[in-house]
């Protein structure tokens, strides 16, 4: 289906995530458009997330939320596996959001990182950081956590933050070189029309016509005048 709309879709080496933040990060894309919370753990740095409406809504009358990182990578990998994401759910018990928040601003994430670039991630490091990271929760030195969590700090596993999922938003597999994206072309309106008799059984006209109103005509005219306004103004930073 995507074809006759555009040529353009590589095919990620590993998690789609992560080879479109490589992209964003490299320039080749402004911006992520995604509802998985764990882009900033892969390192993105300007995210697009559109609002679940609690009713059915046309698409122009979505709301775009534009995010953009605060923090280091590091640090939004630490909050990931310590509230629990897509690799392992369960994370550290007992860890929200704004305590996951409280110890990435401690430098825990960062101090993280620093070892594992030079190997030290292991053995006595790893000891030395699980006991900071329970300083923190158990005093809240900082005050960056927000209270005093003692109960917290003496149940932390050992094996929190699993190192090996850390690797893989600090390392994940990514396409190298990094597939180039073209601009895409006006979409070809007479191969979506077949396509979508042929896939959705749209072959009544009248039926056609109107979900083409709906659906695919915004989106043809868009991009025509977009594509216009490339070819007459290349230097707006508007359309580029």
């Amino acid at each position: 289906m995507l074809i006759p709309i555009t040529e353009a879709f590589p095919q990620a080496k590993g998690e789609a995530e992560a080879e479109l933040v490589a992209m964003n990060r490299t320039g080749t894309i402004d911006a992520v458009m995604t509802d998985d919370s764990d882009i900033f753990a892969f390192g993105s740095r300007l995210v697009c997330i559109a609002d679940k409406p609690t009713t059915s809504l046309s698409l122009s009358d979505h709301t775009i939320n534009v995010y953009r990182a605060d923090m280091q990578q590091e640090d939004y990998a630490l909050i990931s596996l310590l509230c629990g994401d897509g690799y392992d759910t369960a994370g550290l018990p007992g860890c929200g959001p704004a305590t996951a928040f409280g110890l990435a601003h401690c430098g825990l994430g960062c101090s993280l990182h620093a070892a594992e670039s030079h190997g030290q991630h292991c053995g006595p490091f790893h000891w030395l950081w699980h006991e900071d990271m329970k300083h923190h929760l158990h005093y809240d030195p900082m005050s960056y956590v927000g209270r005093q969590n003692p109960v917290l700090a003496n149940h932390i596993s050992e094996t929190v933050p699993d190192l090996n999922i850390w690797s893989l938003y600090l390392n994940p597999a990514i396409s190298k070189p990094l597939v180039p994206v073209h601009k895409p072309g006006v979409p070809d309106v007479s191969r979506i029309a077949a396509t979508a008799v042929s896939l959705f059984g749209w072959e009544d006209a009248g039926h056609l016509l109107d979900m083409f109103r709906k659906k695919i005509w915004p989106g043809v005219v868009t991009s025509e005048i977009l594509q216009d306004l490339c070819a007459w103004q290349p230097d707006n930073q508007d359309v580029s």
